[in-house]
């Protein structure tokens, strides 16, 4: 039975954002987020690489709704939940390290 009680530590906000490889340059485009919060972000991408408890490294840019500003971050996360098919795969991600990227 669902209690309807929320259990995430911050709340989410809808946006669609790119999420890149941290290369230098824009880098590979990974996919791209359905929400966003500041522990973490869901977001869909085609490639099927990661499966709950990988590794990931990203580029994106945190909007101003959750970090107060507009800031490009690179980000390590895990995830922790990967659903969906292959073409339009959701990836849930806890970000574990982050740098801003902007000065």
């Amino acid at each position: 039975m669902t209690t309807g009680v929320e259990r995430r530590r911050a709340p989410r906000y809808p946006v669609y954002l790119p999420v890149r490889a941290p290369t230098t340059g824009t880098g590979e485009l990974l996919g791209v987020t359905r929400d966003v919060s500041s522990g973490g972000l869901f977001f869909y991408t085609e490639l099927e690489d990661w499966e709950a408890g990988s590794r990931i490294d990203f580029v994106f840019r945190f909007p101003p709704q959750v970090s107060g500003h507009a800031a490009t971050t690179r980000c390590r996360g895990t995830v922790v939940r990967a659903e969906g098919p292959e073409n339009a795969r959701g990836i849930a991600v806890r970000i574990d390290r982050i740098s801003f990227l902007d000065d």
